[in-house]
């Protein structure tokens, strides 16, 4: 199983409950809590998806866990470990 990694192209904005997450390359904004903003960061580190699912176990279902790193990746926010990310 492929670790997972932060891209280093995120830019973070708050306002009231909700965050805001901008990928600097491709463009997209996403609104989220705060939450899973700690989901985001949580791949800081290369993390296997699995560890996210065990970290989170009292906050996300296992099945959240991996949609949500679905969506991250799909969105880029989540890269696979040493892939190029063109600045």
């Amino acid at each position: 199983m492929s670790r997972l990694v932060r891209s280093q192209h995120l830019s973070w904005f708050q306002r009231g409950e909700a965050v805001f997450l901008y990928h600097d390359l491709y463009g997209f904004l996403l609104e989220m809590s705060a939450d899973l903003k700690a989901f985001v960061d949580f791949f800081g580190e290369p993390q296997v998806p699995d560890a996210a699912a065990a970290h989170f176990a009292g906050t996300f279902a296992p099945e959240q866990c991996r949609e949500f790193g679905s969506v991250f990746a799909q969105t880029r926010a989540l890269v696979a470990e040493g892939e190029m990310e063109l600045d």
